[in-house]
């Protein structure tokens, strides 16, 4: 679990209300996170050291990741089960 300044959550929680189409790039851009195509955010804050989403994820509201070093997602197909 790696340390969070309090300046690094204040920015989270300014992006967590935007819209997706505004929420991926700024998580690329403040943050170096890779965001897939078709990435889908509710109103969530992330907060990763390293932060992988493949395409076409979706992330619910009301998710709070704070404190993680690698953070890896992918979508789940019904045939992947």
């Amino acid at each position: 679990m790696h340390r969070v300044s309090k300046f690094r959550l204040f920015v989270l929680a300014l992006i967590a209300p935007l819209p997706s189409f505004v929420m991926r790039p700024c998580y690329r851009l403040f943050f170096g996170y890779h965001i897939g195509k078709r990435v889908h955010f509710g109103v969530s804050i992330i907060d990763a050291a390293e932060c992988h989403i493949e395409d076409d994820v979706h992330i619910g509201h009301l998710n709070v990741i704070i404190g993680v070093k690698k953070l890896s997602m992918e979508t789940m197909c019904a045939s992947d089960t």
